[in-house]
């Protein structure tokens, strides 16, 4: 109570036998006056306030029939019915500070003659009694429906309709608090929707032409941010809460207009304009969302949002986007990006300082939080449920679209690029038209195009097949591959075509495209579709791209495909947990994550520099260097370690399997399996027979008695595979066989088991350590760096800590 000025008494009130009471701080809006009193327990309020009058001489009228009190923390009126409210008092609240006001209906009262009686050319007069208004209708229902019943809601609309018309420079600061006491009716209290009748609708309309006007150059400066921002704000709670009034916005609003409100300082309105964004693609129909991802995904608004993501959060994407030769112009590479730091910088400065400077206008009350940790994180996410949006119609189309001659004009195209003549020794036979599809890894030689009928990825995975086929990165590669004559065994041969497909499919399902979800882990792809300029086929490129490093490596012939193309599912697996393992620290925001995550990103998937990889190996191979065993060792453990929990997912949800023993292969038995979540226990239910659903006994094993597992060859369309475990007497070992006419589940359980068993690295988690040595050992060459023979001896510890630095 600090406040309360010295020798000030307490009210007395003898009157009043009990001793329970609740301690109060009792002042007034119109004066400084504090005064501690006492609520007793049987006090009626009406008796406390006639006491409390007597205090206060500024108070002519003593009548406390007129008078109530009011919490200051909630603005909420105290009455008989809910007094209980005073006593939530703890420890470190002590006392309430309540108000002595005008009772309810004579303050509404009030206020509806202060307002009804002002002019708008006496702006600092309405807005003043707005706040006051605005601020007791957001904290308390009755007086909200009291101020409604008044006919509030009427003076409230005849004055915006008045504003809009009016050219006074403070109409904006009128019109915003105005309209915040007419969306609090709606959002707060639910009086009335934004489709209760024409005049709401109206207003909506006009929210919207308003919305419209503030992206033109001439309206730019003199629509103020805070009233964009409350107008999107609502918008998007209607696009959210109301069907008709939806219909009129995504009929008004000009969203290749208002695209361009992304550029306004706030970041808050550039939040506030994404997630409206997402909100349209939420609601809208089918034909508004594919107009709108037209818009969208045009040149110039793609441009913008990649521009201003990269501005507004600082992003500096120069290091992640490198190619090969950038390394040999180390350099000037370090001087564009310290040039374009410097730039980024400075117009973070500026932005930081126009918020300052608001901070310090006669709207100061209305002014929108300056930036955050929070404001970055969530632009970073909306940005990226945007781009899954713009994806999810973009790709659906091209998905669904049927194929037909043009595309296999574009196949001939793509043949034509890949083999081009010029590249070709004039001695050497040419090869025919099935020959150069055989090479570039079609299924379907005689009519490639039904290579793409699968949905997904259709005509998507030709889309993609021809932008890297004629993108100028992996264009010469693909081109020397197809065109070696060397590979005289086209088993060898990498199927590029195949490969598309499968990834394309693959990574549709990893980005949940065509979901209304958006999984944590690949928020930072989106975030990368969009800072990228090649957008999202450069990424699918480098992973293309990853897939042929790691056939290579595994020396991988056609019938390896299915375990090739697992081996890079493990790899894209451990990417992406990686990266979502990363921490935030202290010093270190959201944006510095995220710039972070982007460079482990590329750094992980950039193996498409394989020229450089392998001049930089040739240093270190076969030289037996520790250092580089050691970093291998490191690396294969963390790769074991991160495939751990997703190869042991498959074991715990469980799989039905015939089970049979080594010395009886005939006599089988239907059993379910499944793996217990602390990975201790297998609990195995067995059925009747073969064909029933009804389970007769229910037995485990022990994980640590299992000894080893082997993979059976495949037999009449099942497969299967044995363990080896000791007898449930523990008295010598049997060996089980489980089997399933899906390879599918018998390679993952197959896989699961032996990570469970006996985690030792297998063939593509080998593969996929060299290409991440390889990356490691790229940037090291670059460098000049050695690497010593053995591991230095860390240094012994000194005897002690006592030293001085003497300055010479």
């Amino acid at each position: 109570m600090n406040n309360i000025r010295q020798n000030t008494p307490t009210i007395p009130i003898k009157q009043i036998p009990s001793k329970k009471f609740i301690p109060l701080v009792v002042g007034t809006p119109d004066s400084d006056l504090k005064i501690p009193a006492k609520l007793f327990e049987e006090q009626k309020i009406q008796n406390f306030i006639q006491d409390v009058l007597a205090h206060f001489e500024n108070i002519k009228d003593k009548n406390a029939v007129l008078y109530a009190i009011r919490l200051c923390k909630t603005n909420q009126y105290i009455n008989e019915k809910n007094r209980a409210e005073l006593l939530s008092l703890t420890s470190s609240t002590k006392f309430h500070d309540v108000d002595l006001c005008l009772n309810l209906e004579t303050e509404v009262k009030c206020y509806i003659e202060k307002i009804s009686g002002s002019k708008i050319t006496n702006a600092d007069s309405l807005i003043s009694h707005l706040i006051s208004v605005e601020k007791y209708i957001s904290a308390d229902k009755i007086f909200a429906l009291e101020f409604y019943a008044k006919g509030g809601r009427k003076i409230i609309i005849d004055f915006i309709q008045e504003c809009e018309k009016s050219s006074d420079s403070k109409k904006w600061s009128m019109l915003y608090h105005l309209y915040k006491i007419f969306i609090l009716f709606i959002k707060n209290w639910s009086l009335f929707t934004w489709d209760t009748s024409e005049t709401e609708l109206n207003l909506l309309k006009s929210t919207c032409e308003i919305l419209n006007e503030s992206t033109k150059d001439s309206k730019k400066e003199i629509i103020p941010d805070f009233l964009v921002l409350l107008y999107l704000q609502n918008l998007n709670d209607v696009m959210l809460n109301c069907i008709s009034a939806r219909e009129l916005i995504l009929k008004e609003i000009k969203f290749h207009d208002i695209l361009f409100l992304i550029q306004r300082s706030e970041i808050q309105i550039k939040e506030a304009l994404l997630i409206f964004l997402n909100s349209c693609f939420l609601k809208g129909d089918t034909n508004f969302r594919k107009n709108l991802n037209s818009i969208l995904s045009q040149p110039l608004a793609n441009s913008l949002l990649r521009e201003e993501l990269r501005v507004v959060t600082n992003l500096d994407n120069e290091k992640a986007n490198r190619d090969s030769q950038s390394y040999s112009n180390m350099e000037q590479s370090n001087s564009k990006i310290g040039h374009f730091r410097n730039i980024l910088n400075e117009q973070s400065k500026k932005l930081k300082d126009k918020i300052r400077k608001r901070t310090q206008d006669h709207d100061s009350e209305i002014l929108i939080a300056s930036l955050s940790e929070n404001n970055f994180e969530r632009i970073f996410k909306n940005f990226a449920l945007l781009q899954k949006n713009i994806l999810d119609i973009e790709f659906s189309i091209r998905i669904r679209t049927p194929v037909d001659k043009v595309h296999f004009t574009r196949i001939e195209e793509i043949c034509k690029m890949v083999f081009d003549p010029s590249l070709v020794n004039s001695t050497e036979k040419t090869l025919t038209d099935d020959e150069k599809l055989s090479r570039l890894g079609f299924m379907n030689i005689k009519n490639p195009i039904h290579d793409f009928d699968q949905t997904p990825p259709g005509i998507l995975a030709l889309d993609f097949l021809e932008y890297f086929t004629k993108n100028k990165i992996f264009k010469s590669v693909v081109q020397n591959f197809v065109n070696e004559r060397s590979v005289k065994n086209l088993e060898y041969m990498f199927p590029f075509a195949k490969a598309s497909i499968y990834i394309i499919k693959h990574l549709i399902e990893i980005l949940k495209i065509g979901k209304n979800e958006i999984d944590q882990k690949t928020e930072i792809l989106f975030i990368l579709f969009i800072i990228s300029p090649d957008g999202i086929f450069d990424f699918f490129g480098k992973i293309l791209w990853l897939f042929y490093r790691l056939w290579i490596e595994m020396k991988a012939q056609s019938l390896d495909f299915e375990r090739a193309l697992n081996a890079l599912k493990d790899s894209l697996y451990i990417i992406l947990t990686d990266l979502n393992k990363f921490e935030k620290r202290n010093g270190q925001g959201y944006s510095s994550i995220i710039k972070k995550k982007l460079s482990d990103l590329n750094n992980l998937v950039d193996t498409w520099k394989y020229d450089l990889i392998k001049k930089g190996k040739s240093r270190y191979d076969k030289s037996g260097l520790e250092p580089i065993k050691e970093l291998e060792i490191i690396l294969t453990n963390e790769v074991i370690e991160n495939l751990r929990p997703k190869r042991l997912k498959a074991l715990c949800k469980g799989e039905t399997f015939e089970k049979s023993n080594l010395k009886d292969k005939k006599t089988k038995q239907k059993q379910f399996w499944s793996l217990s979540p602390d990975y201790k226990t297998f609990n195995i239910s067995e059925f009747e027979n073969l064909q029933s659903t009804e389970v007769k006994t229910a037995t485990q094993i022990e994980v640590e008695f299992i000894k080893d597992i082997k993979k059976d060859e495949p037999r009449k369309q099942m497969f299967s595979f044995q363990i080896v475990c000791l007898r449930m007497d523990e008295i010598g070992e049997e060996t089980i066989i489980l089997s399933n006419q899906s390879e599918t589940i018998i390679d993952a359980w197959f896989d699961g088991l032996s990570i469970l068993i006996n985690p030792k690295p297998t063939t593509s988690i080998t593969c996929f350590v060299e290409c991440l040595i390889d990356v490691r050992l790229l940037d090291i060459n670059t460098l000049g760096i050695e690497i010593p023979q053995k591991i230095p001896e860390i240094p012994t510890l000194p005897a002690d800590f006592d030293f001085n630095i003497k300055n010479e």
